[in-house]
């Protein structure tokens, strides 16, 4: 770009700014517009809230209240704004400086940028204004902007006070809902949703992005690692987006505001936050932030397999379970997408039992035995249920008394499910490996020992909040390194554990089955 025409450009972008300014700021008081009271607008009062374990809950009265339409007041000063000289002037210098663009709607955008913040500032000096000039030029040379985002979620909460950290570019803070945040003037709609479904907190994103559909990728990221924390039907019921820019796409008169119908579906169970799992938390989504698939957040990603069917089978069981076998079913086939193939031989039920059993066991996530049992109850109710019957009062009976409730057995099924997920990105490996490992750990010890040290070397904790590791040094007897391995600081190798890894080292290097080695831990 030719330096002084974009000076001049600037120049001229500046002082229309102030012609803005001034007119706006003058005309403003005599320019009636007059208030109209909408049905449809209401003002919220809290008369009282209460907030603890089973989140907010807001008692409130609420009044139609007058209105002024705020783009209808945009509109009439832009009316005559458009009469300015200096209007077809930098018509002019932005068809010369950036001749891809419609600079018609390029004039239009700044215009509205200046009238709102006129509107809104009583007083403004050149800074706000060439403030508002730099975003503007970043975006024409399409950079970053800072955007935000107020997401409003369902069954989260927080017993902790408001705090705020940092994933890669992008800082999340997250409180309780307040008494503030339910005495507003909205559309009555929106207030009786609110009433009915309040949010129980708020997350807040800063970020820097090119355009807006970046910040809703963002956020359905966050929340599908949410959800991933641990069981719990964690929602957004609506979120608002806004921007420093000043093209319109990414900046309206007023936010946007994305609603989810997924709020009227129950509860299944809350994500409880307290001081003593904050640390938890924030591990976790640093540590998924980066390796959380892209599919299972991006709706245009065209890759489908067998991890991202699991996962949304496991949302379907969280979110739209309308019946405990329909919950049950989805999450028995998130579990089968995950351990069975096409190709399986034999009785399935038995080879999925006894996979899940197997991998979740060496990680102490539950006793094989219960494992088993609980994966045969909800294999016949998936059957019974997609063959159009129903769990039955004898099962149920047989269900409670082994597992305590029905709503329990459905929780623990779904961790299961959450934990394989998890356990399927860390490791990283093909489905078929993972199968043809599990299932020869069964007759062949030294093939179990690899499993149990693939598992012990690359799974951190389920929550992600263990990612330090220790590396392990073997030395033959003359003190020469001849191996190293690491492994997670929080897992507990056993004796058996290195004895089998010196013994596979040994057969690997040739080494005779006799020779004397030594190990030593380094963090």
């Amino acid at each position: 770009m030719n330096n002084q025409k974009f000076r001049n450009l600037r120049d001229a972008l500046l002082e229309y700014s102030i012609e803005i300014y001034d007119y706006v700021r003058k005309n403003i008081e005599k320019t009636k517009f007059k208030p109209i009271i909408y049905n449809s607008f209401v003002k919220t009062e809290v008369t009282k809230f209460e907030y603890d374990i089973e989140g907010a809950r807001p008692a409130t009265t609420s009044k139609p209240v007058e209105y002024i339409d705020g783009n209808k007041r945009v509109m009439k000063f832009k009316e005559d704004i458009l009469e300015f000289s200096l209007y077809q002037k930098i018509l002019s210098l932005l068809k010369e400086n950036y001749p891809n663009e419609n600079e018609i709607k390029l004039q239009s955008d700044f215009i509205d940028a200046i009238i709102k913040v006129s509107i809104q500032e009583e007083k403004i000096d050149n800074s706000i204004i060439k403030r508002k000039l730099d975003i503007f030029f970043k975006q024409l040379n399409d950079e970053l902007i800072s955007s935000y985002a107020k997401i409003e979620l369902k069954d989260l909460v927080v017993l902790t006070p408001t705090f705020e950290f940092q994933v890669n570019s992008t800082i999340l803070e997250i409180k309780q809902t307040s008494k503030e945040d339910f005495e507003k003037i909205e559309y009555s709609f929106a207030i009786q949703r609110d009433l009915f479904y309040p949010p129980d907190a708020i997350l807040n994103l800063t970020c820097e992005v090119r355009n807006p559909r970046a910040i809703q990728i963002l956020i359905e990221q966050v929340l599908s690692i949410i959800i991933l924390y641990q069981v719990g039907s964690v929602r957004y019921i609506r979120y608002e987006l806004s921007s420093d820019s000043i093209i319109s796409t990414m900046n309206p008169i007023f936010p946007v505001r994305v609603g989810n119908r997924q709020f009227i579906f129950p509860t299944l169970k809350k994500v409880i936050i307290t001081p003593d799992n904050v640390k938890e938390l924030i591990g976790f989504l640093k540590r998924l932030s980066n390796l959380l698939p892209k599919n299972f957040y991006i709706n245009e990603e065209k890759k489908v397999d067998y991890l991202s069917i699991a996962f949304l089978r496991y949302k379907d069981s969280i979110f739209h379970g309308k019946t405990d076998e329909e919950r049950i079913a989805n999450a028995i086939m998130g579990l089968e997408a995950i351990y069975l193939r096409g190709t399986d031989p034999g009785e399935l039920s038995f080879k999925l039992r006894s996979r899940i059993a197997k991998l979740l066991g060496i990680l102490s996530i539950d006793k094989p035995a219960k494992i088993v049992s609980l994966i045969k109850e909800a294999y016949e109710i998936r059957s019974k249920y997609v063959h159009g019957g129903t769990i039955g009062a004898k099962n149920h009976k047989r269900i409670n008394e082994k597992f305590g409730s029905i709503k329990e057995f459905s929780i623990t099924l779904l961790d299961y499910l959450r934990k394989s997920i998890l356990i399927a990105i860390y490791l990283n490996m093909k489905k078929e490996t993972i199968h043809t490992l599990i299932d020869e750990s069964f007759i062949d010890i030294e093939k179990s020992h690899e499993l149990r040290i693939n598992l012990l070397s690359k799974i951190p904790d389920m929550n992600g909040l263990q990612t330090e590791k220790s590396t392990i040094i073997v030395y033959d007897s003359d003190k020469n390194v001849i191996s190293k391995f690491e492994v997670f600081t929080n897992t507990n190798y056993t004796e058996d554990d290195f004895e089998l890894k010196l013994d596979s080292i040994k057969q690997r290097l040739n080494i005779s089955k006799s020779a004397l080695l030594t190990i030593e831990s380094k963090k």
